[in-house]
């Protein structure tokens, strides 16, 4: 065998493991897009309160914070497998626990031990596209990451709003279930013929110090900010679709729109944008995008300005999604672990807390749920730019 030979043979299982990595992406984020039309109703089915339901609907953001913290020591420690193997078998068991409840409460109960598991989940995946990742191809497979995830968001509500719509909740999350098992005994076969993954076991006395340059706390300011804009609207969209005379169907190409932006957005990123605006400007222009169409999501009165507003944000959150990942990479990679689920905290962060704010000013104040967004990544710009200021005085 020539040199060239055993070069491409050591590729080879590197490339299928790197295919296994984004199933897995792809799976994660279907299971948590797919819950979005059919979560509440279950609850609801099951003798669910008001309350309850958003105590459902909050507790796996709160729990993945949890699974974040555990995710990112055990990365630094014993690098990514372990806690992709456990959030994969830990999301299987979760979602065949939504299949089998009887009660709101055992419901809430699953709902959490599936929150940890994907916070076990989410982060080792993006470390794993890292670490099988070499420096000249991280832009590229950061926007395939978003690319998966904007794909997830389109298909997933589609799956389980089909399947329950014919068969009931309980088979929605029994195939969600299946489709999760059948990733976890894939990639675990696939990853098995890798080399290992290049972290030696440390011991916790040996992990260095976690430190944040600017550029990572970019990374975390925008994540904040834009998954609490898209929270917002994932929450509060719907009902003024409904309240300017939209059918379900019509609200939901609004967000297929949204999403179709987004992977759209992102193809075209690494070769068409990205040479032109550093990650910085991305994340900034990106913001102002997002801030552009909340402001006129709440004038439209039609369909097509509706579908046309959500295109619009899609294309902020496309533009985003990339950049951001590149910034989180700016870190030590003896702690990029760590780094990587506080960047996952911050991004759950501005799920759990910006919407239930923008409803809670909404009942108190009147004021229009995407204002409450609107001020969010309005005050993200001037901070984001303090920080590429701070990055680029330290550059020099």
């Amino acid at each position: 065998m020539t040199s060239g030979d055993s070069y491409r043979a050591g590729l080879e299982p590197m490339a299928a493991g790197l295919t296994a990595v984004y199933f897995v992406v792809f799976v994660s984020f279907l299971d948590t897009h797919a819950q979005m039309p059919i979560l509440a109703p279950y609850s609801e089915s099951l003798g669910a309160t008001p309350f309850l339901i958003g105590l459902v609907v909050g507790t796996y953001s709160f729990f993945s914070i949890v699974g974040n913290g555990i995710s990112g020591l055990s990365m630094d420690m014993a690098g990514w497998r372990p806690p992709l193997a456990l959030g994969l078998l830990g999301a299987s068991l979760s979602l065949l626990g939504y299949a089998l409840v009887q009660s709101a409460e055992a419901l809430l109960a699953v709902r959490a031990l599936h929150g940890i598991a994907g916070g076990l989940l989410i982060p080792a995946t993006l470390m794993a596209v890292s670490s099988l990742s070499g420096s000249d191809e991280l832009r590229p497979r950061m926007a395939r990451y978003g690319m998966l995830i904007g794909t997830a968001a389109l298909f997933g509500p589609l799956f389980a709003g089909a399947v329950s719509s014919s068969f009931g909740y309980r088979a929605a999350y029994l195939g969600l279930a299946v489709l999760m098992l059948s990733c976890f005994l894939l990639v675990m076969a696939a990853l098995r013929t890798m080399p290992g993954d290049g972290r030696p076991t440390r011991r916790r006395e040996e992990l260095c110090p976690l430190t944040f340059t600017p550029a990572i706390a970019m990374s975390f300011i925008t994540a904040f900010a834009m998954m609490g804009a898209t929270g917002t609207l994932v929450s509060y969209m719907p009902i003024h679709g409904s309240a300017i005379g939209m059918d379900d169907m019509a609200v939901g190409v609004g967000f297929a729109m949204f999403a179709l932006a987004a992977i759209a957005t992102q193809a075209l990123w690494p070769r068409r944008i990205a040479p032109r605006l550093p990650p910085a400007a991305g994340c900034a222009t990106g913001i102002m995008l997002a801030c552009a169409a909340l402001l006129a999501l709440p004038a439209t009165d039609s369909a097509p300005a509706f579908v046309a507003s959500m295109g619009l944000f899609g294309l902020g959150f496309g533009t985003v999604f990339p950049n951001m990942l590149v910034l989180v990479h700016a870190g030590r990679p003896s702690c990029r672990g760590r780094i990587m689920a506080v960047f996952f905290v911050f991004y759950s962060l501005g799920v759990a807390i910006v919407p239930p704010l923008a409803g809670y000013l909404y009942e108190v104040e009147g004021l229009t749920p995407t204002s409450t967004a609107l001020v969010v990544c309005l005050l993200a710009l001037p901070a984001i730019a303090q920080m590429a200021r701070r990055e680029a005085a330290g550059a020099h």
